[in-house]
């Protein structure tokens, strides 16, 4: 019996933390002032590379002034529901603390307490999803191709003519030109050129997984050399032929890293950037910028 109650309350703790983690859909998350002007760079370059008219960006508009006030209104009827929540919560854990089963009326306070909010995100989901759909009719399949791969950056690269690589800055792109340079060196120059791109890969190797060992860094770099010096091997047709593959067997350990990372969800870039709050405010000055207002 004792073994069945404490499993019974560890479920539900558990349930409730879970619950306390799962940001709902869209919702916006506290930056520091420069993660914000980041992530506002970050919208910019999605919403210049998808080089919509005006008639585009001003329904975008519409959808996205309707998702902020969706989400201030989410944020409103969640703040109401606080008090008792956090009430019935702590009432649970107060008895929990006891050492024995929480009475049936406190278990029943807390759940119920619980199923409101998740009512209400569901609610909120709903109508985000909505509004993702609205959001994505805007687009022709082009941009809605960019906006499926985009990938938050700073800077995005200079050569917009993929534009499926739009903000990738992880993307093969860059490794493939520095493949090419290193391939038409002569030997001595190539042999320079090969330590100098090594030491810059493992650079960004350790800031993506810092808690790397010296052996595993050693492995990656004598990985990538392999790579380098296999396309080096290449007739000038074939590297011609392979060199995109080989700079995204280079670039893999950061592409499974960002895929780990990134959401199931396809749209993802919709609901957290062409959806922002801050998404309304920069295409108003996007399209008065347009109309030199």
């Amino acid at each position: 019996m004792q073994q069945r109650w404490i499993l019974a309350a560890t479920t539900f703790a558990l349930a409730v933390a879970a619950a306390a983690w799962a940001a709902p859909f869209n919702e916006t998350v506290s930056r520091s002032p420069q993660q914000q002007a980041h992530h506002e760079i970050a919208i910019l370059n999605l919403l210049n590379g998808l080089d919509m008219d005006a008639k585009q960006q001003r329904a975008l508009l519409t959808v996205a002034e309707k998702a902020k006030a969706a989400r201030e209104d989410f944020r409103a009827q969640e703040a109401a529901l606080q008090p008792a929540t956090q009430s019935a919560y702590m009432a649970l854990e107060k008895e929990l603390l006891l050492g024995r089963p929480a009475a049936p009326p406190t278990e029943k306070a807390a759940q119920e307490a619980r199923d409101r909010e998740r009512q209400l995100e569901l609610q909120y989901e709903q109508k985000m999803r909505g509004l993702v759909e609205e959001a994505k009719g805007v687009m022709s399949p082009g941009q809605l191709d960019i906006i499926r791969h985009y990938s938050i950056c700073l800077i995005p690269p200079k050569d917009l003519r993929d534009p499926s690589r739009v903000g990738q800055a992880n993307d093969g792109s860059h490794i493939e030109k520095a493949l090419s340079r290193i391939h038409h060196a002569g030997p001595r120059v190539q042999a320079i050129a090969i330590a100098k791109y090594l030491d810059r890969h493992l650079e960004e190797f350790r800031k993506v997984f810092p808690q790397a060992t010296d052996d595993e860094q050693r492995a990656e770099r004598g990985r990538v050399r392999g790579l380098i010096e296999r396309a080096n091997r290449l007739s000038d047709a074939d590297f011609a032929l392979n060199r995109a593959e080989i700079a995204d067997e280079i670039v893999r350990p950061f592409t499974e890293f960002k895929n780990a990372l990134h959401p199931k969800n396809p749209w993802f870039n919709v609901e957290h950037l062409l959806l922002d709050d801050s998404a309304p405010d920069l295409l108003k000055k996007l399209l008065a910028n347009a109309h030199g207002n």
